[in-house]
């Protein structure tokens, strides 16, 4: 384990005996993301009668599911960096053990800013290892492999936010903190990953490549609106985990596991595209799959709430 490796796989299946264990280590990897933030969705209604008396719990119970995201979309970047210098390897067994003991941390903290700080930890080690595994793909796979293993890696993620987040409602069924043991689950991949994936060597500059940051220099526009229109996706795709608990809440649907079942829902249809997504980037491009995504969502957010008008005095509460 402590050499490098630089080989690539090309055309043989992504899941191919050889490689299999490292390939399926890497894709339960991947599908620890998903937990960064909607695995506790269940449990905000308990956490907000929880902390009752504590000012501005309203916004800072919401908080507690968001502000993973934004210390991963400012600690990224960085991570990348610390990947490049220390190891990715290193990296990713370092955030795992972040990640599991952060996000188990509602497990004995009893106040609302002791969580909100074991919520921003959360956001560190996902930053760690989104971006680890995110490079190790690019590392281990090219061309129609790598695009096959990118469809496989977002099915697991679907995967892994309908059972996380179906199984985070059952546990906010029992109590409030329940669905922070699922964290735990970071564990159990740390011997996996410490035997199977090993770290890549780096790859030494190529004519190619110098030449590509030309046209990357000329992109910056179309680089800028892409980044733009990610971020209102995630803006509104966050809406739907803060906001369904206390919703079905005020309809008199109070049961965690029910919001839970149906935020689980839409992951479990995520597989099915992630699924179908070679053959569809195959036929409209990287950038079709963007604008195809994202031109579904408006008409789903819109049809959710012209079935579900919220009053204007629930709109102001929210």
């Amino acid at each position: 384990m402590s050499g490098g490796t630089s080989s690539y796989e090309g055309e043989p299946g992504v899941l191919s005996a050889g490689k299999r264990g490292r390939n399926l280590t890497l894709l339960c990897v991947s599908a620890l993301t998903i937990m960064s933030g909607a695995t506790i969705s269940a449990s905000l209604p308990g956490i907000e009668a929880r902390f009752a008396g504590s000012q501005g719990v309203e916004l800072l119970s919401r908080l507690m599911l968001t502000l993973p995201a934004i210390f991963i979309a400012l600690l990224a970047p960085v991570a990348g960096l610390v990947a490049d210098r220390f190891g990715r390897r290193r990296l990713l067994l370092a955030s795992l053990v972040l990640f599991a003991l952060a996000g188990s941390s509602g497990l004995v903290l009893d106040s609302l800013p002791g969580l909100l700080v074991g919520r921003a930890a959360l956001g560190v080690a996902v930053a760690g290892i989104m971006t680890t595994a995110t490079a190790l793909i690019g590392d281990f796979f090219e061309g129609a492999a790598r695009d096959r293993y990118m469809g496989f890696q977002a099915a697991f993620v679907g995967i892994g936010g309908t059972v996380f987040l179906t199984g985070g409602g059952l546990l906010a069924d029992v109590h409030w903190r329940g669905p922070f043991a699922i964290y735990c689950l970071a564990f159990a991949l740390l011997p996996a990953v410490i035997a199977l994936i090993p770290e890549p060597e780096k790859p030494k500059a190529s004519p190619r490549a110098s030449a590509g940051q030309g046209d990357l220099d000329g992109s910056a526009g179309l680089l800028g609106l892409l980044l733009l229109a990610a971020g209102l996706h995630f803006l509104v795709f966050y809406m739907l985990p803060t906001q369904l608990p206390f919703y079905l809440k005020s309809l008199g649907f109070a049961q965690p596991s029910l919001a839970g079942a149906a935020i689980g829902m839409g992951q479990a249809v995520g597989v099915v595209a992630a699924l179908a997504f070679p053959r569809v980037r195959a036929r409209i491009g990287r950038l079709g799959v963007f604008a195809l995504g994202s031109a579904a969502l408006a008409p789903a957010i819109s049809a959710w709430e012209a079935a579900n008008p919220m009053p204007v005095s629930s709109r102001q509460r929210l």
